[in-house]
């Protein structure tokens, strides 16, 4: 006989796939995903946590803010205004209520213009204190991942060749010959109006093609910086970075970037999805108690006037559980917890199952986790929880199980 608890919280899930914390799937997986190309929910501390066009500052004390937008932050979190486009950072030292207390004193001219405000968890790359950032020239079908067809002949080590066709603008290094014939090359300048597929290059020998395999978006600006793992951060929307040059950065194709906009360098934080390890791949049959459930009560829409609500909870496609009856909407329940003591005024409700449930369970399989009304349908909160790269909010589900072999 063996036993062991399995705990679930929903901030850890897909919420790309699962966007609704009542109705998600747990991964069983040993993979490490410990960079944005293999994120699956790209999480960027530096992303702005709210942005709001309207806070009252205190002309006597100009160190202190009075906003409604308080509770999006914490101590040690930045403040930012953003006046003609340049960026100004403060520190946040206190919060009581409503007034943010920063580590340094607005400017009188900020005080009095029209300007853009941003909570943030952490500072961007770019922009940096008292600059800003402008998109100053983008293009399509600049190239990042060629690879050599035909080697060609005659061609010089560290020469320049060019990409003919697109822009005749992708210039190419040659970094490695083996009797003469191009062995490795390097991209110099990925160029603009490109397409996939085979082309010839000009330079000293004759006969090398290369084909070029993915080709993205040429964003231009003055800045330049060394950090990996970094998002291009527009118009609400991020975009890899997949590779970087002495005069510009190239993200996926898009047409939603224009000249002049304005635009920030945020770094990869880590993959907000957490799966569980997998233990024996097998089937057994065991008891399942539900030790505890908490829900955020604040924003569920009278779910404490329920008389109960129903918990699914099992590995791979193992719906199948003890529990009988005649209601329809309780076929493929696991558990049935009865409200009792559930107030309106408490920040959270906490449930048990009454009984244990038997059924066949796998501890290598992905688990299901769902919460639905006694009607049925799965409970949602009224506000839509944050989406990647944003941290989850605040309202989120936490259940315990409890699992003996028999």
């Amino acid at each position: 006989m063996t036993e062991t608890y399995i705990d679930i919280d929903s901030s850890y899930r897909d919420r790309i796939l699962y966007p609704n914390p009542f109705d998600m799937k747990i991964e069983r997986s040993n993979q490490v995903r410990d960079n944005m190309d293999s994120a699956r929910n790209i999480i960027c501390d530096s992303v702005p946590l709210f942005i709001f066009d309207k806070c009252t500052f205190d002309q006597v004390k100009p160190n202190i803010i009075y906003t409604n937008q308080s509770s999006y932050c914490d101590i040690g979190n930045y403040f930012e205004i953003i006046h003609n486009d340049i960026h100004f950072f403060f520190k946040i030292t206190s919060i009581e209520g409503d007034y943010l207390t920063i580590d340094k004193d607005i400017p009188d001219n900020l005080m009095n213009s029209i300007c853009i405000f941003k909570l943030r968890k952490s500072l961007p790359i770019y922009p940096i204190n008292g600059s800003k950032c402008k998109v100053k020239k983008v293009n399509n079908g600049s190239v990042y991942d060629i690879r050599i067809v035909n080697c060609g002949s005659n061609y010089k080590l560290s020469e320049e060749i060019k990409i003919i066709g697109g822009d005749n603008n992708c210039i190419l290094r040659v970094n490695g010959i083996n009797n003469t014939k191009i062995s490795s090359l390097k991209i110099i300048d990925p160029g603009t109006r490109y397409n996939t597929g085979q082309y010839t290059v000009s330079g000293s020998g004759m006969g090398c093609t290369i084909s070029i395999n993915q080709v993205g978006t040429r964003i231009e600006s003055d800045i330049t910086f060394n950090h990996e793992n970094t998002l291009f951060y527009v118009n609400n929307s991020i975009f890899p970075i997949i590779s970087k040059f002495h005069n510009c950065i190239i993200i996926r194709n898009t047409e939603k970037i224009k000249r002049n906009d304005n635009y920030e360098i945020i770094e990869f934080t880590e993959d907000g999805v957490k799966d569980m390890k997998p233990l024996s791949n097998e089937d057994k049959n065991v008891e399942i108690s539900l030790i505890n459930l908490i829900i955020s009560n604040k924003l569920l829409s009278n779910v404490y006037n329920y008389p109960y609500i129903l918990i699914e909870f099992y590995s791979g496609s193992k719906r199948k559980t003890s529990y009988q009856s005649n209601n329809p909407n309780l076929q493929n329940i696991t558990f049935k917890c009865i409200m009792n003591q559930v107030s309106k005024d408490d920040q959270y409700i906490r449930l048990y199952g009454l009984n244990p449930i038997k059924m066949p369970f796998n501890m290598g399989e992905d688990i299901t986790f769902k919460i639905s009304s006694p009607n049925g349908n799965i409970l949602k909160f009224n506000v839509e929880d944050n989406k990647p790269p944003q941290r989850p909010n605040k309202f989120q589900i936490n259940a315990t199980f409890h699992i003996r072999t028999i």
